[in-house]
């Protein structure tokens, strides 16, 4: 009997090896899909601002880390709300130490816009939508440029908002 167990013990390892090999790789592929459920959720934007206004956004996708470019034409700071995940990567027409930012609620951070200033921001994720809205309830207008890496095209249009949320991409 003795012999018998110690000819299946390296077997059974074996086994139980295997199971725990099998299950490891279930959970990592769940948590892979669960990510990239979670990371197909719409984004969601708010855009302050107190005087009619227009927005020149430029968003890249078909990469691994999308682009969001923005930039407003008004006679005011604007402020814009983005998910704290993403990293701010360039500021044009503005000094850097111009732009600031400050943590808003549930992982989002609200960065200043200055006056024609122009910043573009790097994605951790890719997106299925973007909305964008606008609890300002003031007019402004959408030049929006969508540029696919991916498609190797790009898409430009004019949006004029209000009172209703914007959808920048449309699943």
């Amino acid at each position: 009997m003795s012999r018998l167990i110690a000819k299946l013990a390296p077997h059974g390892m074996a086994s139980i090896l295997s199971i725990l090999l099998v299950l490891i790789i279930s959970l990592v592929l769940g948590l892979s899909r669960m990510k990239a459920d979670i990371t197909n959720a719409p984004i969601d934007i708010g855009f302050e601002h107190t005087t009619a206004l227009g927005l020149d956004i430029t968003l890249t996708v078909g990469g691994d880390h999308p682009i969001f470019k923005i930039g407003q034409d008004g006679n005011e700071t604007a402020y814009i709300n983005l998910p704290s995940s993403w990293t701010r990567k360039e500021v044009q027409h503005a000094n850097l130490s111009d732009i600031k930012s400050e943590v808003a609620e549930l992982s989002y951070n609200r960065w200043n816009l200055p006056q024609g200033a122009v910043i573009t921001f790097e994605a951790d994720a890719k997106w299925q939508d973007i909305i964008l809205h606008n609890p300002s309830r003031i007019a402004y207008k959408i030049r929006l440029t969508t540029v696919d890496l991916e498609k190797d095209s790009a898409d430009y249009q004019v949006i004029l908002a209000k009172d209703e949320s914007v959808h920048l991409l449309h699943p």
